[in-house]
């Protein structure tokens, strides 16, 4: 992160508990934040102030910011499974359709022949 974003992201801070900046603070912020993204840190600092009065920190917004990243249960539960969902086939779909209504039908078919009502 560059210093200058830092510096924006210690400005939303401010806005809430008016913290004094300057560019030292920036600096060590933008060290300290690393590669992380800045949009996300906004929303980090957002989402931190929406849930308590206490000043928010770098490690505070790190660890907003891996949460956010953090895959779903699914997500993850189909990853450590090893299941991916395969590609939608049309043909395929097409031949299993039309596999159970010629089943629907032969059923249907097999109750009328023999007087049974088709459930």
């Amino acid at each position: 992160m560059m210093a200058s974003q830092a510096l924006r992201l210690l400005g939303i801070c401010a806005a809430w508990d008016f913290r004094n900046v300057d560019d030292f603070d920036a600096n060590v912020w933008a060290e300290t934040l690393g590669d992380l993204d800045f949009n996300q840190c906004a929303r980090a600092i957002r989402d931190h102030y929406r849930s308590t009065t206490e000043r928010i920190m770098p490690a505070d917004i790190i660890t907003r910011v891996r949460i956010m990243n953090r895959p779903s249960e699914d997500e993850q539960r189909r990853k450590d499974l090893h299941l991916e969902l395969p590609e939608f086939d049309p043909e395929l779909n097409a031949r299993g359709t039309a596999a159970v209504r010629a089943a629907l039908a032969e059923r249907h078919t097999d109750h009328v022949s023999s007087g049974q009502e088709a459930t």
